[in-house]
Order: structure tokens, then sequence, then C-alpha cells
């Protein structure tokens, strides 16, 4: 099993650092990467969403108890965030930034290690997994963002956030089809099965160009331990687009 999972990681580290690599010599252009970023995050990842979704089998998965358990434990992650906040001394929009990196993942990652793994099985997993958290934390970042945030929120413009959301969207879409029993159209599925491929090697990519090496041993190397600031605690635009879940940056 080690063997298999150290064999999942292998493309996924070299595509990480193809991205850096290539960042830092061909494409230096941070234009190129914000919209491949917005690419990746708006058409290709809600395709593997909805297509994953849409053409899973789910038969044999225990959906149930897999959903509960991914909901239940984020939730738990949440809370345990929010009542720690008075012992962080932080500003608002610093810990909405601590908050989002306390209950998000990266699905380029993810998706890429299930199917590395398990293959087929392992995307039914991961489709799995993306309808329960990806909606739960989305809801989650907005809220928080809009609570603890120095703009606040009304309810219909939290609730814009979320119904306009892609991978909310992809995500109930592709529920929606399997629940009904409806296949994607001939033509349709392979152009989203296309799609869907296509999201995780770009994200991988722009995830290795999003690494600040610098400021991480600048931080590292302070004199004493602080809390970052609101800006330096701020992840990177792939991590806040190409993770599983979003809010507004700040």
């Amino acid at each position: 099993m080690i063997a298999l999972t150290v064999r999942a990681l292998i493309p996924v580290v070299l595509l990480i650092a193809l991205g850096c690599a290539l960042k830092r010599s061909m494409f230096t252009d941070e234009g190129f990467w914000s919209e491949a970023e917005r690419i990746s995050y708006r058409v290709l990842l809600p395709a593997l969403f909805l297509h994953s979704l849409a053409t899973a089998d789910i038969d044999d998965l225990p959906v149930g108890a897999l959903a509960g358990a991914l909901i239940a434990s984020t939730l738990v992650v949440a809370v345990l965030v929010i009542c720690l906040k008075p012992l962080m001394r932080l500003r608002g929009d610093a810990f909405t930034s601590v908050f989002q990196g306390s209950v998000r993942f990266n699905n380029y990652i993810g998706v890429t290690i299930a199917s590395g793994l398990l293959g087929t099985q392992g995307v039914a997993f991961a489709a799995v997994c993306n309808a329960a958290i990806v909606p739960t934390v989305n809801v989650l970042c907005v809220l928080v963002f809009a609570w603890f945030g120095s703009a606040r929120l009304s309810l219909s413009g939290i609730g814009r956030q979320l119904v306009t959301n892609p991978l909310i969207l992809a995500c109930a879409g592709g529920i929606l089809l399997q629940a009904l029993g409806l296949h994607l159209p001939p033509g349709i599925e392979p152009a989203l099965g296309a799609l869907g491929a296509a999201s995780m090697p770009l994200g991988l990519l722009c995830i290795g160009a999003a690494l600040r090496f610098g400021a991480a041993r600048s931080w590292a190397g302070s004199s004493r331990p602080r809390w970052p600031s609101s800006r330096s605690c701020r992840p990177p635009p792939s991590w806040r687009r190409s993770s599983s879940a979003w809010a507004p940056t700040h």
C-alpha cells in the first residue's frame, strides 16, 4: 500500500515541480497563470465534478456513511477553529484566512491520488467526497467571511455567492442526474470527460506556479514566532481558486 501511495504521489509532485519551474523560466507572466487558474476553477473543475458524479458507479459505495463522516468531521474542525479564535488574537480578515486554511482541501491533489490508488473506483470515491465536502466547506467559508470579514454581506449577498459558485452548481447537477438515473447525452459526456481530465494537470501546474519559497523562508527565519498578518496569511491565488472550496477573498 505504501508503494502504491508513493507511486500515486509521484505525478503530483512532478507536475507541481514543473509548474514551479515553468513560472520561473518560460511563463513568467502573472496574467497567464491568473487566467489559467480562472478557467480551471470556472470550467475544468466543475466539468470534472459534474461528469464524475453523473457517471460514477456508486451502487457498492457506503454513500450515506461516507458523506456523513466527512460533513461531521468538517463541522467539528470548523467549530473548533472558531472557538480558538480568541486565543489567536487575529483581526477578522486574518482569521478568515486561517479558517479557510483549516477546513479546505486541495481537490487536484486529492482526486489525482485517489485515481492513482484505486483507478475508476477511486474516481467514484472522490466524486462522493466532492459532493459532500464541496458544498459544506463553501457554505462555511462564505458564512465565516460574511461574519468576521471587513466587508459585511447581506443574506441576499451570501445566497448569491452560494448559488453562483460553479463548484456547488456542478455538484448539484451531478447529484441530480445520479438521483434521477439520467445519463449525459452521447456528445456531451465525452466533452465533459475531456474537460475534467484537463483540470488535474493544469491545476497542479498552477499550484506549482503559485509557490513562494522566499516568503516561506522569510516567515520561518523570523526571530520570534508571531501570527501572520491579514495580508501575509492570504493563500496563493491557485489555492484560493483551485481547492474544493472557495470564499470571496479579502
